[in-house]
This record gives structure tokens, C-alpha cells and sequence, in this order.
């Protein structure tokens, strides 16, 4: 269960990026400097690797038995922000943690298959670790903290990716300015892993550990 909800963190993770990717292609078209040929092939491909991305996470759903999320997932392109949200409305009702989905759904969400990877994460977590009778669910702090250091990581890695292959100052100026908040989260995160793992008396994870070891260079 551990590694099926690292795989969906870093797929969430990618689909972030890939709509960050997106609205910066959209600004250099709209500022004259893709062709029409170019664009068109940018647009292409992020609908081609989007696509592919919500069919694996539509697959590991159904494997856990979320079949039902799953499907929403996988019509999110024929249906309005609105339908989605009822159709999610519908789902979490059903859950145990009802409430605390339902809340999330409510809110406020750009990409819909980002919320839905989301909600399949909260409700896989609660079937690692059942909330108590009373008082707030438990968390994995460890866990946590490794998941959110992972995604930062791998949207650095992104982000440095199409920095080089923009040649438009502006554009590579706010690359450079995501990476550098990214950096700063990570740098943040494993600061509190590195004291969690010292008062656990665990090691850190290997990938984790090798992050931290490029920070210190």
C-alpha cells in the first residue's frame, strides 16, 4: 500500500507540473515567440502524456477496489468542473471519511484529476492507518514527510527540464524562481525529516538520504 500511494503522489506530482508546462506555452504563444506548428505540437504532447497518466492512475484505482473514483477520473474530459464535483459529491458520500472528502471537494481546485488523486490518496492512507474513536486521525509524520519531499523533488526536476530547453529570458526567469521555492520546501522538509528520523531512531530512505547528500555538497 506504501509504494502504490508513493506511485500516486508522483503522479499527482507530474500532473502539477504538467499544468504548469501548459500555462507557460500558452504565454509564450500569446506573446509571439512559438509558431503556430510549434504550439500545436507542445499542446499534443501534454494532452498525449496527460491522457496517459490518468489512465495508469485509473488502473491503480480499480486494482484497490476505487473503481468508482476511478471512472470519474476517466471521464473528467466529458464532463463541466460542476459535474465532476457532483459526481465526487456522490462518491465520498459513500466513504468512511465522508466528511473530511466532502470538504476537500468543496473547496477550491484547478485540475480535477489532481483533486481525484488527492481524495485516493486520503482514503488509502485511512485504510493503512484507521482514524481512532476520538479526536483527529492519525498520520504517518515519517511517511509524510518523505511523500512531500518527492514531489517537490521530482517538480524541481521538471522544472529544470524545460528551463533548458526555453530560450526566452522572461521564461527562464520564472523556471528559475519556481526552482528556487521548490529548493526552499525541500531544504525545509528535510530539515524536519533529518530531526524525525534522530528522535525515531530510524534510518532515512535511501532516495531521501541521497537528496539530503546533494544538499550538503
Amino acid at each position: 500500500m506504501r509504494e502504490l500511494l508513493k506511485q500516486l503522489a508522483a503522479k499527482k506530482a507530474e500532473l502539477i507540473a504538467l499544468g504548469d508546462v501548459l500555462r507557460d506555452t500558452e504565454a509564450q504563444y500569446e506573446r509571439g515567440l512559438l509558431d503556430i506548428g510549434r504550439y500545436t505540437q507542445l499542446q499534443q504532447n501534454y494532452r498525449a502524456r496527460r491522457y496517459a497518466l490518468i489512465e495508469q492512475v485509473g488502473t491503480l484505482l480499480t486494482d484497490v477496489g476505487l473503481g468508482a473514483l476511478a471512472q470519474v477520473l476517466e471521464s473528467i474530459g466529458d464532463r463541466s468542473p460542476e459535474e465532476v464535483r457532483t459526481a465526487l459529491q456522490a462518491w465520498a458520500g459513500r466513504e468512511e471519511q465522508a466528511d473530511r472528502l466532502l470538504e476537500r471537494i468543496a473547496g477550491d481546485w484547478d485540475d480535477p484529476a489532481v483533486l481525484v488523486i488527492s481524495l485516493a490518496i486520503t482514503v488509502l492512507r485511512g485504510r493503512i492507518q484507521p482514524p481512532p474513536s476520538q479526536g483527529e486521525p492519525r498520520v504517518d509524520p515519517k511517511a509524510d514527510l518523505e511523500a512531500q519531499i518527492r514531489r517537490a523533488y521530482q517538480i524541481i526536476g521538471e522544472y529544470e527540464q524545460e528551463l533548458s530547453l526555453t530560450s526566452d529570458p522572461q521564461t527562464k526567469a520564472r523556471y528559475r524562481q519556481r526552482i528556487e521555492k521548490q529548493w526552499a520546501l525541500v531544504d525545509d522538509w528535510l530539515g524536519r525529516y533529518r530531526r524525525l528520523c534522530e528522535r525515531l531512531g530510524e534510518p532515512p530512505a535511501e532516495d531521501i538520504q541521497q537528496i539530503i547528500a546533494l544538499r550538503c555538497r
